[in-house]
């Protein structure tokens, strides 16, 4: 499973392209997830009930949690989950298991893709084996409504020569 979260995460290194930022917003073909990550999701063991699960993701105020089993992270308890899973479930078998991880170098446009395509509200970003931060699909479409916004009147008038 670690191989296959690799593979996944190298594609997605080789697919960001590499280079210097410019000044001012930058397009959504360049800016990267690493400028609109949030913290990493709180971790918790796959062994606990969702009622304790729902406790900490109150405490750490929030919305999606990590799970781990073994050293490995296996899934994730997206808001959904949290909300409707009863108290006395494990949280093994509530979990929808992770399958793509993000790299810090994918642009905000390949992330919202994958974003779609999997259907997930959030996703980890990693770098290596380290969980550094995550992306939701709402900070992805924030990105988007900025960097994608119509010019005010001002800058779209040609000035005359």
């Amino acid at each position: 499973m670690n191989s296959q979260r690799n593979e996944i995460f190298e594609a997605a290194c080789r697919r960001a392209p590499q280079g210097g930022r410019t000044a001012g917003p930058a397009p959504a073909e360049t800016l990267r997830v690493i400028d609109v990550m949030g913290k990493p999701q709180p971790i918790v063991p796959s062994h606990i009930l969702m009622g304790a699960a729902r406790k900490i993701a109150r405490l750490k105020s929030a919305d999606a949690l990590i799970v781990e089993e073994k050293g490995s992270l296996v899934g994730i308890l997206d808001a959904r989950h949290l909300r409707d899973a009863p108290d006395d479930r494990r949280v093994d078998a509530c979990l929808e298991p992770l399958r793509l991880f993000l790299a810090p170098t994918t642009t905000v446009a390949e992330a919202r893709a994958l974003l779609v395509e999997s259907g997930a509200s959030s996703l980890p970003v990693a770098a290596g084996p380290f969980l550094i931060g995550s992306v939701s699909r709402a900070a992805v479409e924030r990105s988007f409504s900025r960097t994608t916004a119509p010019l005010p009147a001002a800058e779209r008038t040609p000035v005359a020569a």
